[in-house]
């Protein structure tokens, strides 16, 4: 029997290694505790295992997220239904009940399942899972929340979202602080208290098919299929020998921060363009009068006739035919400034014959200067 028992629990385990789903496996007073599927409590005494909760069959935990607190066992998230749960639950010793574990939430919290559970004295992070997609139940996607539970005030919040892809890794060693994954060539390690992800060559003889403790600085790995040897791997990834780190989730107060970053760096450009506008408004009433300048304001926005520009600066004091002198100088000065201004290819100033009465006189500005005092 006991042959059997420990062939039980090391497949038991084995499976947990090799699916990448969260701790099944407490010490409860001096005894162990394992968790199994549809809310299942086993308790192992006498190298057998004895299930201890009256009622299961509960088909929200698939995949949860399970760790203890004192002598508390405790479960988050999980998936039943078509959709994933959001909140906590425990395991009552004194009705050996599944009940709802009080917590304190504020953030708005999708929930996940089938993800990583991290905790050390202070706080337990959950991340890595999956969510159901709102556009088809049917359908799993990662899910990028970062929730974060404070052991002591039972807050639960979200804390950022990952930047780091858990797709497609494999998982090498887990403890409560630390996860190591591989792909074919890297092997990550990361560790959400310091917000890190780490990434070193892949060892050579990390394989799909071990079984990996971690003693004296050194990795024991058992190969699972062939003559079942045991390796070891000296712990040698720290900051030297990294290929390169960086962030592993992106927190709310960074995602602030990089919001008004961006504000700022707008309000800077605004803050430039209305200057540079200021200042040539400036320059050209610096350059020319103020009756010139009303004339380039109107030419600016349409061609005018000759005559239309000359009954609006008409002066009844002076004869028409000097009136008439008076506003092709005018017009030869706009000209003349512009193109010293501007240093522009073409006369800025273009007389046209009005093409419905060609006794009449067209003025406009040339499409060069047009870009030039626009932009």
């Amino acid at each position: 029997m006991l042959l059997i028992f420990r062939f039980f629990f090391l497949v038991f385990f084995c499976s947990i290694q090799s699916q990448n789903n969260q701790n099944r496996i407490f010490d409860y007073k001096g005894e162990k505790l394992l968790l199994g599927d549809f809310n299942r409590v086993y308790l192992s005494k006498n190298d057998s295992l004895i299930k201890i909760n009256k009622s299961d069959d509960s088909r929200i935990d698939f995949g949860s997220y399970n760790f203890k607190v004192y002598d508390t066992i405790i479960k988050y998230g999980g998936y039943g239904f078509w959709s994933q749960r959001n909140f906590m639950y425990y395991f009552d010793f004194s009705t050996y009940e599944w009940e709802l574990y009080p917590i304190n939430q504020s953030d708005d919290i999708e929930g996940s399942f089938g993800g990583y559970t991290f905790i050390n004295e202070e706080r337990v992070i959950f991340l890595g899972g999956k969510k159901v997609s709102n556009l088809n139940r049917l359908k799993k996607i990662l899910s990028r929340e970062v929730i974060e539970f404070n052991i002591q005030k039972r807050d639960l919040k979200n804390i950022g979202e990952l930047n780091f892809n858990f797709y497609n890794k494999k998982l090498f060693y887990k403890n409560d602080l630390i996860l190591y994954l591989y792909d074919d060539n890297i092997l990550f390690k990361i560790n959400p208290f310091t917000n890190t992800v780490q990434e070193f060559k892949k060892p050579p003889l990390i394989n799909y098919e071990i079984l990996v403790e971690f003693n004296d600085n050194q990795f024991k790995i058992r190969q699972l299929e062939g003559n079942n040897t045991t390796l070891l791997l000296e712990d040698t990834f720290d900051d030297e020998n990294s290929i390169r780190s960086y962030d592993l989730y992106e927190t709310e107060i960074l995602n602030q921060t990089n919001q008004l970053v961006l504000i700022l760096i707008l309000l800077v450009i605004l803050f430039f363009f209305f200057k540079m506008k200021t200042r040539k408004r400036v320059s050209l009433k610096e350059v020319f009068t103020d009756d010139e300048l009303k004339i380039l304001q109107r030419l600016l926005v349409n061609e005018q006739l000759f005559n239309t520009i000359l009954e609006e600066n008409y002066e009844q004091e002076i004869s028409y035919v000097h009136n008439t002198r008076q506003l092709n100088s005018k017009l030869k000065s706009i000209s003349l400034k512009l193109k010293t201004k501007y240093n522009t290819v073409d006369n800025p100033i273009v007389k046209t014959k009005y093409n419905k009465d060609k006794r009449l006189i067209m003025v406009s500005l040339s499409e060069e200067i047009k870009k030039i005092l626009k932009k």
